[in-house]
């Protein structure tokens, strides 16, 4: 509904010029406004399309000028690349890859603001991006079965995008899990915002945005960092301790 009447259009022909208007969305300046809320524009029609732009002021209006004229509606003659096209919500697949594509986004962006104070260091393997990303294209091509091939393969790749990218907080996610309880190790003060361990990853933060804090620590001391060992080559820091201190000192610093 809620497209039918943004795309319904009155053609209103003078001696100089034809206008091409939005009828229905047209206010009467003094009145309620007549337009339908969000339930009745995407949920089942109470009442036909041609009866919704008939009571619509702008309508009424050039109606009562003009004498009884009656109301028709013509199909739009659609062309271009746009002729043909699919709806994907009439297909069962297309709308589960819907569903899918929303919550996966959604988590990638929830897990991802929520895990901002951990820092990963190390390198993350491959293999779950990779492993994720073609199960799911796979799936959305399977799902896909019966819709056109532009249709069916760039929802499939979008699919295995957004599967990408919800693997990454899922992996910080999976050394929460598998090490609920933080390691508390020292490390060695090597360079202005460069920490070592012999026994795991280096610290770059050299290029962080916090350097007055990292030049404020003595030079070859240890400082204490909380790590989360994953078990798959890569370790999460917690870093809320540190932004917690380094508010501090600017606070007390003035900045």
């Amino acid at each position: 509904m809620a497209q039918a009447l943004q795309q319904s259009k009155l053609s209103l022909v003078t001696d100089r010029r034809t206008y091409r208007l939005q009828p229905y969305h047209f206010l009467r300046e003094g009145h309620p406004d007549h337009r339908i809320g969000m339930g009745s524009a995407f949920g089942k029609p109470k009442a036909r399309l041609e009866s919704i732009i008939t009571e619509a002021p702008l309508v009424k209006a050039l109606s009562g000028i003009t004498g009884n004229v009656e109301f028709t509606s013509t199909q739009t003659d659609r062309t271009g690349p746009l002729a043909n096209h699919f709806n994907l919500l009439k297909h069962k697949g297309m709308v589960l890859q819907l569903i899918l594509l929303a919550v996966l986004g959604t988590y990638a962006l929830v897990d991802y603001v929520l895990l901002t104070n951990y820092l990963v260091i190390g390198d993350l393997p491959l293999w779950p991006f990779i492993s994720t990303g073609l199960l799911l294209g796979v799936l959305g091509v399977q799902l896909g079965k019966g819709a056109p091939r532009a249709e069916r393969f760039g929802l499939a790749a979008l699919l295995c995008i957004i599967a990408f990218a919800a693997t990454y907080p899922g992996l910080q996610r999976y050394a929460l899990v598998v090490s609920p309880e933080p390691l508390s190790v020292a490390y060695d003060n090597t360079e202005t915002g460069y920490f070592e361990h012999s026994h795991y990853p280096a610290i770059d933060q050299r290029e962080s945005s916090i350097p007055e804090y990292w030049q404020s620590l003595p030079s070859e001391v240890t400082y204490t960092f909380f790590l989360h060992e994953s078990e798959l080559g890569f370790v999460l820091i917690d870093m809320a301790a540190v932004y917690e201190k380094s508010r501090a000192f600017y606070r007390e610093d003035g900045r």
